[in-house]
């Protein structure tokens, strides 16, 4: 969330759901095998927008969905905290291959 307590959010086109959706979502990923949610959240921001967390805010909400993959379906378990950032200057430099690929735009 930025100063004027605005969020932002990438507009993503996820070729491994059915019918490739696009779907506006907050910056995030999954949790690798040696990571908690709280260290996912930094290495997926820094990744997606090349900004570094000097505080993690509070936990706010949890989402479960199911989704149909063109393979198998799956579920995502997701977990958003509150962050709140003076510094917007946002880079797409760290962004894996697969998210550049697939980012179609953002906004706050």
């Amino acid at each position: 969330m930025n100063n004027q307590n605005k969020i932002l959010l990438f507009k993503f086109m996820f070729s491994e759901i059915q019918s490739k959706k696009v779907l506006w979502v907050t910056p995030g990923g999954g949790v690798k095998k040696d990571e908690n949610f709280e260290q996912a959240l930094n290495r997926e921001l820094f990744e997606e927008t090349g900004l570094a967390l000097n505080l993690i805010g509070p936990w706010i909400w949890t989402k479960k969905g199911i989704f149909n993959g063109r393979k198998v379906d799956f579920i995502s378990y997701e977990k958003y905290y509150l962050i709140k950032m003076d510094n917007l200057d946002i880079s797409f430099e760290n962004m894996t291959l697969n998210e550049a690929r697939t980012l179609k735009g953002y906004k706050w």
